[in-house]
């Protein structure tokens, strides 16, 4: 049977974007115990989770969701770099 063409494989630069605003909300705001950083944490986590779920899990077995977050954190830091170069 073929795998449907809506299946999605990849994490796209819009979604590193999407996260990295997230991430510099509750990382690196001014007063971490804010409601702002909880709930910007929050949306973080369940974001990487959904993520993961749809492109990740289903494909990848070998990958778990602890690397992938690491590597999204990673990957939300360079966005992050790169914006403030600009």
């Amino acid at each position: 049977m073929p795998e449907s063409p809506d299946a999605r494989r990849t994490v796209s630069a819009d979604d590193i974007a999407r996260l990295a605003e997230f991430y510099d909300r509750f990382k690196y705001g001014e007063d971490p115990t804010s409601s702002e950083c909880k709930e910007a944490e929050i949306g973080y986590i369940n974001s990487v989770r959904e993520l993961y779920e749809t492109c990740v899990e289903p494909y990848y077995g070998s990958i778990s969701l602890f690397q992938f977050r690491g590597k999204i954190d990673l990957e939300c830091k360079r966005c992050l770099n790169r914006q403030k170069k600009l």
